[in-house]
């Protein structure tokens, strides 16, 4: 659904543009409100939105603190010595079948975790922004 609503907004902006050149204005009220919400959706659902949150992905972070051919960490962030909050690629091995996870620690005493799966790119960012918590790569421009 993603890749068919960038779609239909990008031709909406083209179709604008294409209009205001031919008439040389602006053409103003509803028109010009239909391409301000296009360029904010597009703004917010960059074109790899819909694509898995591989082993690349992970590695573009900052703070990437293990690598290897199984598993990639990256630490998103860490507020103190208790808090933290990770993105974790690992290999599918049989019987296990794995998926990216964000991994939120808080740690007082004892160590708990919350396990969210995250199964594409646009999952991390949204809940990464919910969280106040930027990502390295940060949103491409439409």
């Amino acid at each position: 659904m993603s890749t068919e609503l960038r779609q239909i907004a990008e031709r909406a902006i083209m179709a604008h543009e294409g209009m205001v050149a031919l008439l040389g204005e602006s053409t103003g009220g509803v028109m010009e409100d239909m391409v301000r919400v296009c360029r904010a959706y597009l703004a917010e659902h960059p074109a790899d939105d819909e694509e898995p949150v591989g082993r690349d992905f992970v590695k573009s972070q900052e703070r990437v603190v293990r690598d290897d051919e199984n598993c990639v960490v990256a630490v998103l962030s860490q507020r103190d010595a208790r808090f933290r909050i990770r993105l974790v690629w690992e290999e599918a091995r049989p019987p296990f079948t794995h998926q990216p996870i964000l991994n939120v620690s808080i740690q007082e005493g004892g160590s708990d975790h919350i396990y969210i799966p995250v199964a594409i790119r646009g999952h991390v960012r949204r809940l990464c922004a919910a969280l106040g918590v930027p990502l390295k790569e940060g949103a491409p421009t439409p």
